[in-house]
């Protein structure tokens, strides 16, 4: 049986924003990088996909915001975090809080290993 991603990517963005809402950013992370379209074929769900998560990492204000939520996350989910980053650098103009994202993903939880995990995962993309 195959995924219904537009079902999925719908359902995971209305949980986001309810998160958001709420001022939960924690929350809305971990519901942004839970269950990645990998094998979706459909652009523009990809797209969408990558902009609602895009959406979460920018709204954390501060910095230290962003230190905390990276301590809380697993291996799966920072090797999944890196992922967006990159897709999002890659399109859209890049910001400072992206770039603190990909700098403090990378010292805090990943190190090189999460870069060589997601640069050679070729069967699990978010793009």
């Amino acid at each position: 049986m195959s995924r219904n991603y537009a079902a999925e990517i719908g359902a995971r963005g209305k949980e986001i924003t309810a998160a958001l809402n709420t001022s939960n950013t924690q929350a809305a992370l971990k519901a942004a990088l839970r269950d990645p379209p990998y094998g979706c074929t459909d652009e523009k769900l990809k797209a969408d996909n990558i902009a609602t998560v895009s959406g979460v990492l920018r709204s954390f204000k501060k910095e230290a915001d962003v230190d905390k939520v990276i301590d809380g996350l697993t291996v799966e989910e920072i090797d999944v975090l890196m992922k967006y980053i990159y897709a999002s650098l890659a399109r859209e103009d890049s910001d400072k809080i992206l770039l603190y994202w990909h700098a403090t993903t990378l010292k805090k939880a990943g190190g090189l290993g999460c870069v060589i995990r997601v640069l050679a995962d070729k069967l699990n993309t978010v793009v």
